[in-house]
């Protein structure tokens, strides 16, 4: 049985990926507003922040064609791999929370370079018409499962940007 086909026949296994990458969202996306707040939202973190996420990526990729050279050598077949756009298409595809994660930072500094600087409602507004137009995207190259992880990510981050002010609305209801 391939590893995919376990989501079906599993139980466990749906349970925990019923969570495992929303959760791991909410707390990056949590985590990242604490690194933007101490950084002062600059340029420099957001490139270390990007290479932190990608440097793996790369890395990883290029051990796995490493095997894989290996593996063909061993074997005395042909390598699995034709040329240098497979090593950055295999890159891609592999690590995709990573990739999602470096993607959000970046959108995410964008917005509050822009519009964070006017409101809370204004902000959320974009966060949600960019969610909105992840609609419209296609669904090639991992943006499925970058629409699907998006959310977590940006609650994460407004909560803690905004945690003082959920806490007053929800103390106020609380009251009432």
């Amino acid at each position: 049985m391939r590893v995919c086909q376990y989501y079906w026949y599993s139980k466990p296994y749906q349970f925990i990926y019923s969570f495992h990458m929303p959760f791991f969202m909410l707390l990056t996306g949590y985590f990242a507003a604490t690194g933007f707040s101490r950084a002062q939202k600059s340029f420099a973190f957001l490139r270390r922040r990007v290479l932190a996420c990608l440097v793996p990526v790369f890395a990883m990729t290029a051990l796995d064609f490493l095997r894989l050279f290996i593996e063909a050598k061993v074997k005395g077949v042909g390598l699995p791999y034709e040329n240098i756009g497979d090593f950055f298409k295999t890159a891609y595809y592999s690590l995709w929370f990573l990739w999602a994660v470096a993607i959000f930072y970046i959108m995410v500094f964008i917005v509050n370079s822009t519009v964070g600087k006017l409101s809370f409602v204004w902000e959320f507004l974009v966060y949600i018409l960019i969610f909105l137009l992840l609609f419209v995207i296609t669904d090639d190259y991992n943006f499925h499962v970058y629409k699907f992880v998006y959310p977590f990510f940006v609650m994460g981050y407004t909560y803690y940007r905004y945690e003082d002010k959920i806490k007053a609305v929800y103390e106020k209801r609380k009251e009432a």
